[in-house]
């Protein structure tokens, strides 16, 4: 079985508050792209070895320390069926806050479900937010509201169709130090917030009515206030796309990856050529609803 796995992208993040047990609440806004790694999942007869044989490409590992190789552990809870087989064909760049591992890790977890028909759609949710934070989205897809640890969903208007640039360059990011970063930059994030539903609102409501501009002009990712003041590549992308002629531009979850959101296609293939002359991979892509 043969499973494309998306890429997300952050609309909207913020930190609202530093949790009892070391976690932090977040809001925000993701939307489903067509950028993807390609995931093909076998479950072989029963009268194969129990194991897992995992193939990545990318040079990332193929044991428990991939979300891929966890998620079919999961799935089954330890007690495999026979063997499964799972190759990852990389195209999301990594480390990078556009949720690749966690979407190859929805990706095997719905193609097990396919095939075995373990869990209701709910309960594979469930599953999947023991996971990764970002791994219940990537399950449901399109465009969501996203709340506690990234685990509560709430329906959303879908991102106003455009052309995105995606680019990664540089070194990356640790998603617990940019945390620690925001720890010390805001304390108890009760500032933080009082403020978030305001913005969030702002955003919401530029999405219900189509209007591209009104959106990027309210987007907002707290990330941005400690990984761009030290992340000269992050900064320099952002810029470049907005001297291209982005209607607006910002880093995705903990980056360093950047968003350009463009009006035409056009313009999107002239700042990806101007990126790639630096050396850098940009992806021409488009919002989507795979479901």
């Amino acid at each position: 079985m043969q499973i494309r796995a998306y890429a997300k992208i952050n609309l909207y993040l913020d930190v609202t508050a530093k949790r009892t047990d070391g976690y932090h609440d977040i809001v925000s806004i993701m939307q489903t792209v067509d950028l993807c790694d390609v995931v093909r999942v076998a479950a072989c007869d029963t009268s194969a070895p129990a194991e897992i044989l995992l193939r990545c490409d990318g040079g990332l590992p193929c044991d428990e320390r991939n979300l891929a190789f966890r998620a079919a552990m999961r799935y089954f809870d330890g007690n495999l069926p026979g063997r499964i087989e799972i190759e990852v064909q990389k195209q999301i760049p990594m480390e990078a806050g556009l949720a690749g591992g966690s979407a190859d890790c929805a990706a095997v977890l719905n193609a097990l479900n396919m095939h075995f028909g373990k869990y209701q759609k709910e309960d594979l949710v469930a599953l999947g937010a023991t996971l990764g934070a970002d791994v219940p989205f990537c399950l449901v897809g399109g465009t969501c509201i996203t709340r506690g640890i990234g685990e509560v969903l709430q329906p959303c208007a879908p991102m106003p169709d455009c052309y995105l640039v995606i680019a990664r360059g540089g070194p990356g990011v640790s998603t617990p130090q940019a945390y620690r970063d925001l720890d010390a930059l805001y304390g108890d994030f009760s500032e933080q917030g009082k403020a978030s539903e305001a913005r969030l609102d702002r955003v919401q409501k530029a999405m219900q009515s189509g209007d591209v501009q009104g959106m990027t002009n309210a987007m907002y990712n707290v990330f941005e206030s400690v990984v761009l003041p030290v992340h000269e590549v992050a900064r320099e992308l952002k810029l470049c796309m907005q001297n291209g002629g982005a209607i607006g531009a910002m880093m995705s979850g903990s980056g360093p990856s950047i968003v350009g959101i463009f009006d035409c296609e056009e313009k999107a293939k002239a700042v990806q050529k101007t990126i790639a002359a630096k050396g850098i991979v940009a992806h021409v892509c488009r919002p989507i609803n795979p479901n």
